[in-house]
């Protein structure tokens, strides 16, 4: 495999219930490596048994999160011409001068 800066390494394991379980960070993110040397020298120093975990490379395949819109950054704009009544507005009217005809 050629090197590519997208390119990093995973590892999990695959619990009694057919789940993979990934490394993580601790923060509940997956820990990913540079190279598969890198992650075979962490998994060495951790002293994990190298035949119940599983790596594999991944290319830029993982999702960045859209960025969060805070309400405050939300304006609201009013327009400029004037608007024509709403129904309701036409009704309460109507019913002003049916009042004062009466």
């Amino acid at each position: 495999m050629e090197q590519n800066e997208l390119t990093f390494w995973v590892c999990y394991r695959i619990d009694e219930a057919g789940k993979y379980n990934y490394l993580g960070d601790g923060k509940g993110h997956i820990r990913l490596f540079k190279s598969e040397e890198a992650l075979s020298k962490f998994l060495d120093e951790n002293k994990v048994d190298k035949e119940n975990v599983f790596t594999h490379a991944i290319k830029g395949l993982f999702a960045v999160p859209e960025p969060e819109i805070k309400p405050e950054a939300i304006k609201l704009y009013s327009p400029k011409v004037a608007l024509p009544p709403s129904a309701q507005e036409q009704l309460a009217e109507w019913k002003k001068k049916r009042k004062r005809m009466a």
